[in-house]
């Protein structure tokens, strides 16, 4: 399949034209600027490289990393699309990692076309085969939706990132564990209540945010998931925001449950499959066990 008419279907199913990101900051500090594709540089979103023409294998990845590449040539396939939730590898310790010549040579090589989802697949959704990030870290762990929340921010106000539910009265030790069991990891757990927990809201990836806890206290969640709890120390930003967030949680009493940027967004990939199978070539999830390894 030409990959010219399989982005065009990603364009339009995840609507990224109305879709607004930006990371310009990331621009040739994490890969040559002359890689990327003319239409990634003005949005930040969809193709966002493309050294083929061609499509015969669709993957998808939490992020296009070493080990992801690195398991696209043990299997020996050329002309790929690679459909990341990120346009670049993450380290919890060291934020997101620059392309390195051996992998941008692979990616040329390869010809795998890398195509970034990153805010379009946050956008709550929850259709047949189809998962946003939230849905289907609920899914995974046995929440049930009852309602939407969490602002994408600035660039897209409107748009909802996160989900919240109810469940049984329940000790935060208790829900961590079946957390744990499910998702088949260790969480961070904050404990800033005395009380069960009874709501549970879910903002996956970086969602150590301020003005989110506060939203998450005015809809009555008492606890709150997220990926990533710790701050990047090369930062000052990342570090004053995260003391922020955990300053306000624990003035509100809420609990936190860290969960890493990998294990609470990588469910998405993998749950959708039967959305992405349906796209005309042959397509496979590919789990990172590099970055299973990282609890940020």
């Amino acid at each position: 399949m030409k990959l010219a008419t399989l982005s065009g279907v990603l364009d339009e199913k995840f609507e990224v034209s109305r879709i607004k990101e930006d990371w310009s900051f990331a621009f040739d500090n994490l890969v040559p600027n002359q890689r990327m594709t003319e239409s990634f540089k003005r949005s930040s979103v969809g193709l966002f490289m493309a050294p083929g023409e061609e499509v015969t294998k669709i993957y998808t990845a939490c992020f296009p990393g070493r080990f992801v590449l690195s398991e696209i040539e043990k299997r020996g396939t050329k002309d790929v699309l690679l459909i990341t939730k990120h346009p670049f590898d993450w380290d919890g310790k060291r934020g997101f990692i620059p392309f390195q010549d051996d992998e941008i040579e692979l990616i040329k090589r390869l010809r795998i076309n890398i195509y970034s989802l990153h805010t379009p697949l946050d956008k709550c959704r929850n259709e047949s085969g189809l998962f946003s990030t939230a849905y289907s870290f609920a899914k995974a762990i046995g929440l049930k939706p009852e309602g939407e929340f969490a602002s994408a921010g600035k660039l897209n106000p409107s748009m909802r990132i996160g989900v919240y539910g109810r469940i049984i009265d329940q000790d935060i030790s208790i829900l961590s564990r079946s957390i744990s069991a499910r998702i088949r990891h260790d969480v961070k757990v904050f404990n800033h209540s005395p009380n069960p927990v009874r709501k549970v809201g879910i903002v996956t990836g970086g969602g150590s945010e301020r003005e989110l806890i506060v939203e998450a206290k005015g809809l009555g969640i008492d606890t709150y998931i997220t990926g990533v709890t710790h701050p990047n120390p090369e930062r000052p930003s990342s570090v004053e925001q995260t003391a922020e967030f955990f300053a306000t949680a624990k003035k509100f009493n809420i609990n936190v449950i860290g969960a890493s940027n990998y294990l609470t967004e990588k469910f998405a990939l993998e749950l959708s499959m039967p959305y992405f199978s349906r796209l005309g070539v042959p397509a496979e999830f590919i789990e990172d066990l590099e970055a299973w390894n990282r609890l940020d």
